[in-house]
């Protein structure tokens, strides 16, 4: 989930991955320096993946992630009250691995804001628009892991470097706080309509003040499919005044996965990691 939109802007990929890859065959029965029976280790970690993939299914989790797994955004930014088109943006599931036995993933986040003109005239995106950030999820919700202000990938090492910014399920009116950061649920079945379909989500707010200026960013999301709308909110004058708004055109949650978008339904391929960069620029231009 896209939690940097206003710094820099804004709110993820559950295939097993082999946790053990040897290019040397070895005997049979053969044993590590920790004295278990390779197949014997092999199984504990099978066993471990299909406890945790039990445990949560994918369309109960409010922002689900798994491996390949991606969602675009259409942005539009207000101007004297007006709606402009304000380019697109694009989360993609990178990488999984594994911290104290739970199965992380990390986000790729591009943002896409060149203008038409721009976009004519062949400018290219900048590493000034790409950000990056982890999440897992439980039975208790989503965890997050970013470090914005130091404009850097982060690199968590433990579940403590994570917290829990989307509680679920959850309740109309629940209340918690990170830091500077206070977070309220406003509604758990809000009906939400975007050109990628009608989903009932949760609405999550985040309110914060930054350099004297109160913002509140509204993230929407629904269960198993994950963030359907962000919007940005600052209050000028003593009142409220909408700034940005994202709204889902098009999700995979992956290569099993249905990929849906404003054209319907149509099979997921598995990802080439050679057309990765240039598929990515398709979407984006596409939005």
């Amino acid at each position: 989930m896209k939690f940097p939109r206003l710094l820099d802007l804004v709110l993820f990929a559950c295939l097993p991955v082999c946790l053990i890859a040897d290019d040397v065959a070895l005997p049979e029965n053969a044993v590590k320096k920790t004295g278990v029976p390779i197949e014997t280790e092999a199984a504990q970690h099978k066993a471990k993946e299909s406890k945790q993939a039990a445990a949560v299914e994918l369309k109960s989790v409010i922002q689900p992630r798994t491996l390949g797994a991606y969602w675009v955004y259409a942005s539009v930014l207000f101007e004297e009250g007006k709606e402009e088109p304000f380019g697109s943006n694009r989360e993609d599931v990178i990488e999984v691995k594994e911290i104290d036995g739970v199965s992380c993933y990390q986000i790729k986040l591009t943002l896409d804001w060149r203008n038409l003109i721009d976009r004519l005239a062949g400018a290219k995106l900048t590493e000034d628009d790409y950000d990056y950030f982890w999440e897992y999820f439980d039975e208790n919700g989503s965890y997050d892991c970013s470090d914005w202000v130091d404009d850097r990938p982060p690199n968590p090492n433990s579940l403590k470097d994570f917290n829990l910014t989307l509680p679920y399920p959850t309740e109309k009116g629940h209340t918690y706080s990170f830091d500077d950061e206070h977070w309220e649920v406003l509604e758990t079945n809000a009906a939400i309509k975007t050109s990628a379909g009608e989903f009932n989500c949760v609405v999550y707010e985040l309110s914060y003040v930054e350099d004297g200026v109160a913002s509140r960013e509204r993230f929407s999301l629904s269960p198993g499919v994950g963030l359907v709308r962000w919007e940005l909110e600052n209050k000028i004058d003593g009142k409220w005044q909408p700034d940005m708004r994202d709204d889902l055109i098009k999700y995979s949650l992956g290569p099993k996965s249905i990929d849906k978008d404003k054209g319907g339904k149509k099979g997921a391929k598995k990802p080439d990691s050679k057309k990765e960069e240039a598929s990515e620029k398709d979407t984006l231009d596409e939005a």
